[in-house]
């Protein structure tokens, strides 16, 4: 599935929400960027963010990912 402009920029929104409200020191580490794949169909974000971040905000995230498969965000 291709992203559409409007679902990136709904996406991104609600990824930077979850990010405010983790730990301080997991915001530092991230560079705000969230990147496209070629294909653009799903987004490329840090690894190292993801994976640290806490489990609330991890299920927001997969949340988040699956309402963006469906095209409902």
């Amino acid at each position: 599935m291709t992203i559409t402009p409007e679902l990136k920029s709904k996406f991104n929104a609600s990824f930077h929400r979850i990010m405010k409200q983790t730990p301080p020191a997991l915001q530092k580490k991230w560079d705000g960027a969230i990147d496209w794949h070629s294909d653009k169909s799903y987004p490329n974000i840090q690894p190292e963010v993801i994976q640290e971040l806490p489990p609330g905000a991890k299920a927001a995230y997969v949340t988040l990912l699956n309402k963006l498969s469906r095209g409902n965000i």
